[in-house]
């Protein structure tokens, strides 16, 4: 979705024209959308919030603060930040609309690309990857 703090608006268009597309999809599917959201907290409640059957894998994994800031301008130099302040935002996301009757259940949220690589010794991208597992029923 649109990056900048100046996009917010239209990061909220684009992020309710998702969630109102898992509306229109037939309940026995289940839905997956994940990736650089680029979403902020206070934007998913502008649009009133994630549907009552729609989850952050995040969250519903227990929101583990070792895995909350996929852009960590702390940890990952890939960016440079001048100045003491090092931003950090929970950008990339995975949404799931769980199959009624329920088809998969999430296991685990994770992050990687948070290893350096060689031999450039830079990680491969100014925001770490989320990674999700499920299990199906």
């Amino acid at each position: 979705l649109e990056s900048t703090k100046e996009g917010a608006e239209f990061r909220r268009e684009q992020f309710k024209f998702i969630l109102d597309h898992f509306k229109t999809l037939p309940r026995d599917v289940t839905v997956i959308a994940g990736g650089d959201f680029n979403l902020r907290d206070t934007e998913v409640a502008a649009v009133g919030g994630l549907p009552k059957d729609v989850i952050d894998a995040w969250i519903a994994s227990g929101s583990r603060k070792e895995c909350e800031f996929t852009w960590d301008t702390l940890r990952n130099d890939t960016l440079c930040m001048p100045g003491k302040w090092k931003p950090r935002c929970r950008f990339d996301r995975v949404y799931i609309r769980r199959a009624f009757p329920a088809a998969i259940q999430l296991v685990h949220f994770g992050l990687i690309g948070i290893e350096r690589l060689r031999p450039n010794v830079c990680f491969p991208s100014d925001h770490w990857g989320v990674i999700t597992s499920y299990r199906f029923e």
